[in-house]
């Protein structure tokens, strides 16, 4: 449009003024196409990294996992679902995605639980409260063996973690078992007032009175 006017404005012998116009005009136009030649690929190219980046600091948030979710409470027997994993067997965010969504389906909980220690070893945020929050679940609802299960993988997956340790003492405890409860608070944080303590309770419920002294001065 723009070389139509500066043509137009020639053929027609418009003034000067007008030529100039016409050819201002041209200049801005070509300016602006230049522009926005050069400025959207790098606007697009940016939403790319900073969805990347955003997926790398939180995982939750891939798009993948948002697409598999919809789609799982769309058609839970939908073969692209198991595909959908298999393109990320080693994602932590993915397994605790499908993970959480059979377990408020209460739905396979035995791979539910699978999913929840693979997430849990592949480094999962936050994964050991979500291990230990799932067990206690299980033993107030009156299934105190799935919840032994569940917190015997999770310390294999995470076998150095206190906490952990401290609610599978606890579990232990409860069912009098315990000479595993006192392994298990040995176990946890020696800084832990509340380990301590219950370690000492644990070696009285052996017959370890001496012991329980020692865990109670610390």
């Amino acid at each position: 449009m723009t070389v139509v006017a500066v043509i137009v404005a020639n053929n027609f012998a418009f003034s000067t003024n007008s030529v100039l116009g016409a050819r201002v005009f041209l200049f801005l136009g070509l300016a602006a196409a230049i522009a926005a030649a050069l400025i959207v690929p790098v606007i697009r190219l940016n939403r790319r990294h900073a969805a990347r980046a955003t997926e790398r600091k939180f995982p939750q948030f891939e798009e993948r996992l948002l697409t598999f979710t919809e789609r799982l409470n769309a058609k839970p027997n939908d073969p692209f679902l198991e595909h959908a994993l298999t393109l990320e067997p080693a994602s932590a965010a993915a397994l605790w995605n499908l993970s959480d969504l059979l377990h408020s389906q209460h739905r396979d909980l035995d791979r539910s639980d699978d999913l929840l220690v693979r997430a849990l070893a592949a480094g999962l945020p936050d994964g050991v409260d979500y291990a230990a929050g799932r067990a206690v679940l299980y033993a107030r609802g009156g299934e105190p063996e799935r919840a032994s299960r569940l917190l015997d993988r999770a310390l294999e997956a995470a076998p150095a973690d206190p906490r952990l340790h401290l609610l599978r003492g606890r579990f232990h405890m409860e069912r009098r078992q315990c000479r595993e409860a006192v392994a298990d608070f040995d176990a946890a944080d020696p800084q832990s007032a509340l380990a301590q303590a219950s370690a000492g309770l644990a070696r009285l419920c052996v017959g370890d009175a001496a012991g329980a002294a020692r865990n109670f001065r610390r």
